[in-house]
């Protein structure tokens, strides 16, 4: 018997799903019988579903029977990711005329998604009633791309929404923009056009998430607002 283990990926982000195949093969000039096929996935994946196969926690078994001679089978496993590292998903197969364990594994890097976030003001210091445009820059600079990425913008009670780039949606003084994907390397730029409408210092901050990634990548930039006193 042998046994052939791939992945369709080797590289990926948290969150994300993998397929495993298995593939046994009878290579000898006799049937086999009892064979029996076990697949170990790693800590860091979660099983979705293997058709045909008894999931007990991070174990995956099938029972074969018999295999003729020359024959192959194949099994899927997909699996989502979630947590970072290098993990090792191992197959093992045997037979009622053979107990040497045979094996194949393939190895999977979940990398984190890691986004460069930069939240800036035109201006820091302005007097009341005045147009201030907050310009916000999201970098993915990870090595795999990152999807579902969602930025918020929140912007503070001192100021009073007036633009922003197209396809904004606005909820209060939250600003964002429809989910979208970002590939490695690349980056995208929105801006904000607000008006102050109260003294203070008044800190504008942005959130960026994605589906890889649900911990919040944070920046923000303050503007003085300072009453203009004539002479």
């Amino acid at each position: 018997l042998t046994v052939n283990k791939t992945v369709n990926v080797t590289t990926i982000g948290n969150n994300t799903l993998v397929k495993f195949t298995i593939i046994v093969n009878n290579t000898s000039l006799v049937n086999a019988t009892g064979v029996v096929l076990s697949d170990v996935v790693p800590n860091g994946f979660v099983i979705v579903s293997a058709e045909g196969g008894v999931i007990n926690n991070q174990k995956v078994t099938w029972n074969i029977g018999t295999l003729t001679s020359g024959q192959n089978v194949t099994y899927v496993i997909v699996a989502r990711s979630n947590a970072t590292g290098n993990w090792t998903n191992v197959a093992n197969v045997t037979s009622k005329l053979n107990d040497t364990v045979v094996s194949d594994n393939v190895t999977v890097e979940v990398v984190p998604v890691i986004f460069d976030v930069n939240k800036t003001a035109n201006v820091t210091v302005v007097g009341n009633n005045t147009l201030v445009k907050f310009t916000i820059n999201v970098k993915n600079t990870a090595s795999v791309n990152a999807t579902i990425v969602i930025v918020k913008d929140l912007l503070p009670n001192g100021f009073k929404f007036v633009n922003a780039t197209s396809g904004y949606q606005q909820n209060g003084q939250t600003i964002s923009w429809a989910p979208f994907n970002l590939t490695s390397g690349a980056n995208v730029t929105y801006w904000i056009v607000a008006r102050s409408n109260a003294t203070g210092k008044w800190k504008n901050t942005v959130n960026v998430t994605s589906k890889e990634n649900n911990t919040v990548t944070i920046d923000n930039a303050t503007v003085d607002v300072v009453d203009v006193i004539l002479p």
